[in-house]
């Protein structure tokens, strides 16, 4: 576990439950308190980063958490969760011809952050989050964990993230979304895959080309001939 985890979660956990004889009765009620409290979740608006300021003004990204299961509903602002409450967290992006790569995720308080997911797109903290799991049109994505920060007076926890988007046809779009090195991410996914066999990345970096139809096409062979023929004599005759 990193320093920082442990500094949030070490005086709940590991005071209060291996060492209670370190604390007075108050203190212990305090922390029994804390550990037990259920907080509201307040989403900050999220820093959308793209190559062309175009796409971030255009892009509607969004995070919303779930109870237990990412089918759940999403939790209402006046919805509280405890410490070991699981969550689904799901990033969802609309904008054309790009990809989404989360970023740089926290918890905690703007004053306090608690880093849980990294630069690299990875988690920081395995103990709290997993790394997210993208979907096949790369605007969309997934992760399983558990927001254990906790802190004393406090009614609510903060969370934000930045969205780094890229376009679709870009070669460094394609190697760095998803994160290839997550730690926690299996090994087995073939994301080159995932890239060739999207529908939306074939569409626009490899549009079918657009050929006219003649009306000579659309006559019978019956007809074709002779048309031909009289067309052939026409042309000699003017020539």
């Amino acid at each position: 576990l990193s320093s920082s985890f442990l500094y949030h979660l070490l005086p709940l956990l590991l005071l209060f439950q291996v060492f209670p004889f370190l604390l007075g009765d108050s203190t212990l009620d305090g922390y029994s308190e804390l550990i037990h409290s259920e907080v509201g979740v307040i989403i900050e608006p999220m820093l959308i980063i793209s190559n062309a300021s175009t796409a971030s003004s255009r892009a509607r990204c969004s995070l919303t958490l779930h109870k237990y299961l990412c089918s759940s509903n999403a939790l209402r602002p006046n919805d509280t969760i405890a410490w070991n409450t699981r969550l689904c967290l799901k990033w969802k992006c609309k904008v054309e011809h790009h990809a989404m790569r989360i970023e740089n995720c926290w918890v905690g308080s703007v004053n306090n952050p608690v880093p849980i997911i990294g630069k690299d797109g990875c988690t920081a903290e395995s103990a709290m989050l997993h790394s997210p799991r993208y979907d096949t049109s790369f605007r969309g994505a997934e992760s399983i964990g558990w927001l254990s920060v906790r802190q004393v007076g406090m009614k609510h926890i903060h969370m934000s993230c930045t969205i780094r988007l890229c376009h679709f046809c870009d070669p460094e779009c394609q190697e760095n979304t998803p994160p290839r090195s997550c730690v926690d991410q299996p090994r087995l996914r073939d994301f080159g895959r995932m890239w060739n066999e999207s529908s939306a990345v074939s569409r626009t970096c490899n549009p079918t080309p657009y050929v006219t139809a003649s009306p000579m096409n659309s006559l019978p062979p019956s007809l074709l001939t002779p048309l031909l023929t009289l067309l052939t004599i026409t042309r000699l005759l003017l020539s």
